[in-house]
């Protein structure tokens, strides 16, 4: 259990690392995965991680932390396969064409941060 929230806490450090320093490029690579991925791949990957996050929960000192998180991954999932009203094709184009750079290093400030806490969680 302990080895997932290892891979996840290190995941999130490195995405986060690589959101702020190569945004452009972190947005191009991103856009690319997006644009040529089928939906229901890209609804698998977070509904995926949202379980094995919710199973090694318990390997946290903080398993309500990580629960909801994992939660939060599944419903990203369910969004993303049901896109109710378009909103993962809003998501998408405002991820891709009007959020800021500031705004983009601000998720990978906020990913550091998580990435960092996870680790000092872990038992």
């Amino acid at each position: 259990m302990t080895v997932i929230l290892y891979l996840f806490s290190i995941a999130f450090l490195s995405a986060g690392c690589v959101l702020i320093l190569y945004t452009t490029e972190y947005r191009r690579w991103f856009q690319h995965f997006v644009t040529n991925t089928p939906p229901k791949i890209l609804a698998a990957l977070p509904a995926g991680i949202g379980l094995l996050l919710i199973i090694s929960a318990f390997g946290s000192r903080y398993p309500a932390v990580i629960i909801i998180l994992g939660i939060l991954a599944l419903l990203k999932g369910a969004l993303i396969l049901l896109n109710p009203n378009q909103i993962f094709d809003q998501l998408k184009e405002w991820m891709f064409n009007r959020a800021g750079d500031q705004t983009l290093r601000l998720f990978g400030i906020i990913a550091v941060v998580l990435g960092t806490a996870m680790v000092s969680w872990i038992k």
